[in-house]
């Protein structure tokens, strides 16, 4: 199937979410965080709060979406977070449009209709909370020892289109920008994507094991901390761009399950 990658624009919403939440709902762990609420209706309500989403913290915030030229339909997006105040990177055509008042004014009101005192809908907060700030300092610690990084915040892929490079494509388009401005890069990855980010010259700096088997879960919950440096000071990285253009492009996409 061709793909091909574009800018995000919040009209977007319906095919983001439908990705993106059905991405993670094959995720044991994410579906404890949901408890009993069903997936179309997860999918509704983030169809909801995406627009308000994607243009808030627009000034750092960049998106990428994948869409299969076959159907049309949207089978893959990013996220990133530029640094603050960032003179070295403006990677504009993956902002969001600023919008008008007006627009702001509805989509800020769809996000409201869907939440309850500013939280989601149905999320086990509880359950969020309990591992959600151990995972923040880890983060905080690796990007203040050694920043400033640009965040690969999101990255999904439909279950339907995944391994066959979707996630390659936004993370190869995100990296090239990354690379031209000299800076580093950060990602928490599950096993499902790990791989895919070492291919493209990330390094393991840390692993976070969590147990959420009171919530019901089978199996830990593995975090891994990955950084890559610019492509010119990145070994891994040099290693990975010879490789990419060396023989038959019919190995250069690699084969992923990052959602």
């Amino acid at each position: 199937m061709p793909y091909q990658v574009h800018p995000v624009i919040p009209i977007d919403a319906p095919g983001l979410a439908n990705t993106m939440m059905s991405a993670f709902h094959t995720d044991q762990h994410w579906r404890l965080l949901w408890g009993s609420k069903p997936l179309p209706e997860i999918i509704n309500d983030c169809t909801a709060r995406l627009p308000w989403n994607l243009i808030t913290s627009r000034s750092v915030k960049r998106h990428l979406k994948v869409v299969d030229t076959d159907t049309g339909e949207i089978v893959g997006y990013s996220r990133y977070i530029l640094p603050e105040n960032c003179e070295e990177m403006h990677w504009l055509e993956a902002q969001v449009r600023e919008l008008s008042a007006e627009e702001r004014v509805a989509f800020e009101e769809r996000w409201k209709s869907v939440t309850e005192n500013w939280k989601m809908r149905g999320l086990n907060y509880k359950h969020l909370e309990e591992f959600g700030p151990e995972l923040e300092r880890v983060e905080e610690g690796i990007m203040k020892e050694g920043g400033p990084y640009v965040s690969v915040d999101y990255m999904t892929t439909h279950p339907s289109h995944q391994r066959k490079g979707v996630a390659s494509l936004m993370l190869e388009e995100a990296l090239r920008n990354i690379d031209e401005a000299g800076l580093k890069a950060i990602v928490m990855s599950h096993s499902a994507g790990r791989k895919m980010y070492e291919d493209h010259g990330f390094e393991r700096v840390q692993t976070v094991t969590q147990d959420d088997s009171k919530y019901g879960s089978t199996e830990p919950f593995v975090h891994y901390f990955l950084v890559r440096q610019p492509l010119g000071d990145n070994s891994g990285a040099r290693f990975w761009l010879l490789t990419k253009f060396q023989g038959s492009h019919s190995i250069h996409r690699r084969k992923c399950m990052e959602r």
